[in-house]
């Protein structure tokens, strides 16, 4: 498999509440990790860095892809990662998130 390459992103990923797909790649430019947020670029790569598990300067940021809704980005993150074996190889601990649905309003609620 080759690695999925998007240029231009389906949406902004410069702003909050947007679903980035992103990898980070080891020195040697392979995927370590696969990962989804909401949170701007800085703010999540702030976060990494933060992180005792990560290696603080042996990776690098790739934004894979951006979405609206959920549903894609969890389905591509989780493709990657299976498709990466980054639980056994990688840094992921998980095969991504898991989908929470929506909650209806409750109609006897105003």
């Amino acid at each position: 498999y080759k690695f999925l390459h998007i240029e231009e992103p389906f949406v902004d990923s410069s702003t909050e509440n947007v679903y980035k797909v992103y990898c980070l790649k080891d020195r040697n430019e392979e995927i370590v990790y696969v990962g989804l947020t909401r949170q701007t670029i800085e703010a999540r790569m702030r976060r990494h860095r933060s992180n005792k598990n990560f290696p603080h300067n042996d990776y690098t940021f790739h934004l894979v892809a951006c979405f609206d809704k959920p549903e894609p980005a969890y389905e591509l993150e989780r493709m990657l990662i299976i498709q990466y074996n980054l639980v056994e190889k990688g840094w992921n601990s998980r095969n991504g998130h898991t989908v929470i649905p929506e909650q209806k309003p409750n109609k006897g609620r105003m």
